[in-house]
């Protein structure tokens, strides 16, 4: 049973760290953090199982490092996710920290029946209780060490968050409605969060115009939304990641799609502005006030819709043409 509880905690504490410093920090959370903290308490939770503990800990640490593995691989074929930090990690975790964890003698007994009937005869010593929880102890207070600064960070996400929903997004909103769609209803946000799972840090929100079939999504680095000038006033709104979706009734053929005369009429009949529409070029694309739009129609939604997909990018400055 010691065996099996040794285990069990080795999966669930290292989860257990994984979800809490994710939860708080985010895709920002130090890799190296992450992987340390994970595969010391996999050597801490191995001394439940007494003088077995190196049974357990063993196989459970080569697990960690094949699992550290895949990872590397996987964020490395997305691309730049790949860090050396991940095998720094569990290198510091099993061999600095786990191992001499795992080298303190265990206070629990292994089992066995004799080692039950001496137990019975004779308590365990005090001292190797004590000399437990010194083991332990540093551990944990270490680990706890850690968390202060992602609550910390987790602080400064949460507020970051806050500040696009009350500032940010209120200012898509007005982009949308005053430099490409010829409508006024408000848009209702349904979702913004910064993404937990991307290689690079990203924000992502969603929402919809009441009563047109519009939506609106946004998907970019996590940077500075505001472009600031050297007095420090806000300049301009950056847009790149934003994506509108229009329904679009008629659907076009190939070769009707690349035809100006056939899309600009399209797009001022599904509720595009006209100062937009007149400036769309052979590439389908339009700049207006600093931002570029790029246009694709007969774009899906879903099986039964389509529309027109418009792409943002760039800096909105009311100043440019």
């Amino acid at each position: 049973m010691r065996i099996l509880g040794a285990v069990v905690l080795a999966v669930v504490l290292p989860l257990a760290w994984w979800r809490t410093l994710v939860t708080l920090r985010g895709i920002e959370t130090p890799l190296l953090e992450v992987w340390a903290g994970g595969a010391a308490l996999v050597a801490l939770a191995a001394r439940i199982a007494g003088r077995r503990r190196w049974t357990v800990a063993v196989p459970m640490l080569l697990m960690l490092g094949g699992l550290a593995a895949l990872w590397y691989y996987a964020m490395a074929s997305m691309g730049g996710g790949a860090s050396p930090w991940v095998a720094v990690g569990v290198l510091l975790g099993t061999f600095v920290i786990g191992s001499p964890i795992l080298l303190v003698p265990a206070a629990a007994p292994t089992g066995g029946r004799a080692t039950a009937a001496a137990s019975a005869a004779e308590p365990p010593s005090p001292r190797l209780h004590y000399r437990e929880l010194w083991v332990w102890l540093p551990v944990l207070a270490v680990l706890a060490a850690v968390l202060v600064p992602s609550v910390r960070a987790g602080g400064i996400r949460r507020q970051h968050l806050e500040d696009l929903r009350r500032d940010v997004l209120p200012a898509f909103e007005d982009l949308a409605r005053s430099d490409i769609l010829a409508r006024s209803q408000p848009v209702v946000w349904r979702g913004l969060e910064l993404s937990r799972w991307s290689p690079l840090p990203r924000i992502m929100a969603w929402g919809e115009m009441s009563g047109t079939g519009v939506r609106l999504s946004l998907d970019s680095i996590w940077g500075e939304p505001r472009q600031f000038g050297e007095a420090g006033e806000a300049e301009g709104l950056r847009v790149d990641g934003l994506h509108i979706w229009v329904p679009q009734p008629p659907s076009l053929s190939a070769q009707e799609a690349g035809d100006l005369q056939v899309v600009k009429p399209l797009l001022a009949s599904i509720g595009l502005r006209p100062e937009l529409v007149s400036r769309l070029s052979p590439e389908m694309t339009a700049t207006y006030r600093g931002v570029t739009y790029s246009f694709e129609v007969n774009k899906a939604w879903s099986q039964a819709e389509s529309g027109v997909s418009i792409r943002c990018s760039g800096v909105r400055s009311a100043a440019s043409p």
